[in-house]
């Protein structure tokens, strides 16, 4: 019994971990059916994949309480946001439009809950300095590829603003920024 809990174990830190990883790819997909194409699919994807190793992480930690995050200073500041947000949400003139966002910008407090699942997760998950490498490192590599893009782009179209997959110049540009510091 406790040999088929470890496997388990094993499959589900595993699904999580891919999970974890493959919203770092999320920036690179477009599918331009959407009336956003550079938003629509990007959030939807990434709300599916958080609830999805949201779920796993739950047996997970069902299974073995070791999964758990620690209460760390960005952990517990970004419970204070949530709730911080969720207080000033639920006062403001639209409280429905505050929580779901919209389409064209995907934002809203079911986006802000989804990243605070997603940091629960990986905290539980990702416990070494090498595996917060790894991801970082991978981050990096996505980066890379993305600038790949932008290269393409500025070469055979000079006069339009670079996006790359993001659709957005400013978007592009932080994000890129963003990994100067990773």
């Amino acid at each position: 019994m406790n040999q088929e809990n470890n496997k388990l174990e094993k499959i589900l830190v595993s699904l999580i971990t891919a999970g974890i990883y493959l919203i770092f790819l999320i920036p690179l997909m477009v599918l331009h059916d959407f009336h956003y194409p550079y938003v629509t699919f990007k959030s939807f994807t990434f709300r599916i994949i958080v609830e999805l190793q949201f779920f796993l992480w739950t047996i997970l930690v069902i299974k073995n309480k070791n999964y758990l995050p620690r209460l760390s200073p960005p952990l517990v500041s970004l419970i204070f946001l949530a709730i911080i947000i969720i207080v000033a949400n639920s006062q403001g003139i639209d409280p429905y439009k505050s929580f779901w966002g919209n389409l064209e910008r995907m934002d809203g407090m079911a986006n802000l809950l989804h990243l605070l699942f997603y940091f629960i997760v990986a905290a539980g998950v990702l416990k070494t300095k090498k595996q917060w490498s790894y991801l970082a490192g991978f981050s990096l590599l996505v980066a890379t590829i993305l600038g790949a893009i932008g290269c393409h782009e500025l070469l055979f179209d000079p006069q339009h603003l670079i996006t790359s997959t993001l659709g957005n110049s400013a978007y592009f540009a932080i994000y890129l920024v963003f990994h100067l510091f990773i």
